[in-house]
């Protein structure tokens, strides 16, 4: 029988809020119950936290202390292999203890999904479940696959490995992030600006399939038109393209999209992405005249730049971002490889310069509906008012006086030039 507890208090400095959080297993729980029961008569408020099933089995709590309880239920995850019922060692045998760790650990936030202690201000930019998932997946089955060092890891020796970080970017669009990341690796962090054509890129001879997309890109009233691309590297499996073509029929405002020729062995790059798209899709909008699909080369700046461009549904590619922002362009974004495309759209979601498209947590799958409820909160008229004056605003800070980039570049050499006479390299 366990002593009795002495409720007279000390009188405590200060009143404490204190979590007790034991192990389950009640050679764990039953004294670190006791030890809060202790801590309460002193005067200190307990927040008890374990299973709805073991806080109804601890002792009672003493009469005198029950102001300055508070038991915290949490329910274990669901864990194959877990007896729905198990909430204590006492509940399984010891070979499936195993598995109520793992269970436990599902309390916690998984450290790639929740935003890094060490980022001081405040921040939103994490990795979503589906996406950390995607590291740690193997490579599908029966595909083989050379044993390379992987992006993570190249990354992190390149940091560890060089004297100086020059990155492009500059103050005015990550100050914080900049001044973070030289104080994480100890070692100079050198903003080298955006590195952008001072003017677009000039347009092609007028011939090609080219010349009936600009045509029917002006044909279009002025920031009407969502203008679709996906960078260079990146390929949609056939649910992606076809989910985004049905979000883009579905949300009703002119499109350009340019897809990129993804060729396959046994079959051109055009028949592939043919392949792809939605049955009957390219005929349905030209009857519709709301949209084109244009497969190959176009001049992204160039269609960014143009007046009836309202509205640019991206990958998140770092490029990609910054030219839309360099004409006050804002985002939808759809983030499709993880090392850095999805941290970058949180970034700039959470800055208010565009919406992410929404996506299922567990799998990362989104739908024709999500991509158009994204694609009307950017274009529409009042919705998307808040994000077409973000990205206008930014546009004014980073583009709108050429000499902060000027500024960027040339302390960028400045640097340089001092780092080789100091260190005779």
């Amino acid at each position: 029988m366990a002593p009795e507890i002495n409720t007279t208090p000390i009188a405590p400095k200060k009143k404490l809020h204190i979590a007790v959080f034991p192990w389950l297993a009640f050679g764990h729980m039953i004294p670190f119950h006791h030890l809060a029961n202790l801590l309460a008569a002193q005067g200190h408020h307990i927040s008890f936290l374990s299973t709805p099933r073991n806080i109804h089995r601890l002792p009672k709590t003493p009469p005198k202390l029950s102001h300055s309880f508070n038991f915290v239920p949490l329910h274990l995850p669901q864990i194959p292999g877990l007896p729905p019922a198990a909430e204590s060692t006492a509940d399984l045998p010891p070979g499936l203890v195993p598995y109520l760790k793992l269970a436990h650990d599902g309390l916690e936030p998984a450290d790639f999904t929740v935003p890094p202690k060490w980022v001081p201000f405040p921040s939103s930019v994490a990795y979503r479940l589906h996406e950390a998932r995607r590291f740690f997946e193997p490579p599908p089955e029966g595909v083989a696959v050379p044993v390379v060092v992987g992006d993570l890891e190249r990354g992190e020796a390149a940091l560890n490995g060089c004297d100086v970080l020059a990155l492009r970017t500059c103050p005015e669009l990550e100050r914080d992030w900049l001044d973070l990341t030289g104080q994480l690796y100890g070692k100079p962090v050198v903003p080298a600006g955006l590195l952008i054509p001072s003017e677009p890129e000039p347009e092609p001879e007028p011939e090609g399939p080219w010349v009936a997309a600009r045509e029917w890109l002006g044909k279009q009233r002025f920031g009407s038109v969502v203008y679709v691309a996906f960078g260079s590297e990146v390929s949609l499996t056939k649910y992606e393209m076809t989910e985004l073509a049905l979000g883009l029929e579905l949300a009703g405002f002119p499109f350009l999209w340019v897809l990129r020729k993804q060729g396959k062995a046994g079959s051109s790059a055009e028949e592939e992405d043919g392949e792809l798209l939605p049955e009957g899709f390219e005929d349905r909008i030209q009857a519709k005249g709301i949209g084109l699909v244009h497969t190959g080369w176009a001049p992204q700046v160039q269609i960014l730049a143009h007046g009836s461009v309202g509205g640019f549904l991206t990958h998140c590619g770092w490029g990609s971002v910054v030219e839309a922002l360099r004409f006050g362009r804002p985002l939808i974004m759809l983030p499709i490889q993880v090392v850095d495309q999805g941290l970058i759209a949180r970034t700039f979601a959470e800055r208010g310069a565009g919406v992410e498209v929404a996506r299922d947590e567990e799998d990362g799958y989104y739908s024709g509906s999500s991509v158009a409820e994204s694609v009307r909160a950017v274009m529409g008229e009042e919705s998307g008012r808040r994000y077409r004056d973000k990205a206008e605003e930014m546009r004014a800070a980073v583009f709108g006086n050429t000499g902060v980039q000027d500024r960027c570049f040339r302390g960028f050499v400045e640097f340089l030039e001092n780092y080789s006479r100091n260190n005779n390299v």
